[in-house]
């Protein structure tokens, strides 16, 4: 059995490795990319280019599931600088964090998911005058995330079905959303927030003629990330 075990986790550590060396392939390739279309002086595939590259060596960190609320904002730009650049969007991104929270510790990718859906259903018929303000606040050892968006506001209906996960095993989930549709990021959020932190975690939504906004909800260790 712990033969077995070993040869297991040799394996999966081979193919950690094999991603990282994809995903250190695929940069490389993008930064040869981007010096050709500087040479061309095609300065907006250059800066698409940029971006995606950045995305990409935030994802190739796949031994970290903490990063700064800084990180995950960069990230976050980046993903908007790319949607803009694609469907000729003008969203505009505003952010309202105080200057002490940009080094708190969060699960990597809790709020870009937020944003993706906001981009794709609540600016779907809206390509011009997009708003996503985030903002982010502290108290009594609670940090709380606000993502709002001014798009087509999100029915009622799912409003209410995705508010209701935090009500079901973390193990059910899932089968609230068979066509992986609209929930399925939102799933993966809360999913991994309650292996973290248990019960202490709330997200839902509200939605009104003005838009959507997610609340998520974690607790704040106090802890700020020193790593550069």
């Amino acid at each position: 059995e712990s033969i077995k075990r070993e040869a297991a986790l040799k394996d999966t550590a081979i193919r950690a490795m094999q991603n990282q060396i994809n995903a250190h392939f695929i940069y490389n390739v993008l930064e040869s990319i981007k010096m050709m279309a500087e040479i061309n002086e095609e300065y907006t595939i250059s800066d698409a280019v940029t971006a995606l590259g950045e995305m990409l060596h935030y994802n190739m960190r796949w031994n970290k599931f903490l990063v700064t609320v800084q990180d995950e904002m960069n990230y976050i730009q980046n993903y908007v600088e790319l949607m803009n650049l694609r469907y000729d969007f003008t969203i505009t991104l505003s952010v309202q964090i105080p200057e002490n929270l940009y080094r708190q510790d969060i699960p990597k990718m809790s709020l870009q998911p937020i944003v993706e859906n906001a981009v794709k259903y609540g600016f779907c018929d809206i390509f011009e005058g997009g708003l996503i303000r985030i903002s982010v606040t502290e108290q009594a050892g609670q940090l709380t995330f606000s993502v709002y968006n001014n798009g087509t506001p999100m029915e009622e209906q799912m409003a209410e079905k995705l508010n209701g996960l935090s009500e079901i095993p973390v193990s059910k989930m899932k089968d609230s959303f068979e066509d992986k549709k609209h929930g399925y990021g939102v799933i993966n959020i809360i999913t991994r927030l309650r292996l973290k932190y248990g019960e202490d975690v709330r997200v839902f939504y509200e939605s009104d003629t003005n838009g959507t906004v997610c609340v998520i909800q974690i607790p704040n260790d106090g802890k700020e990330n020193s790593e550069q």
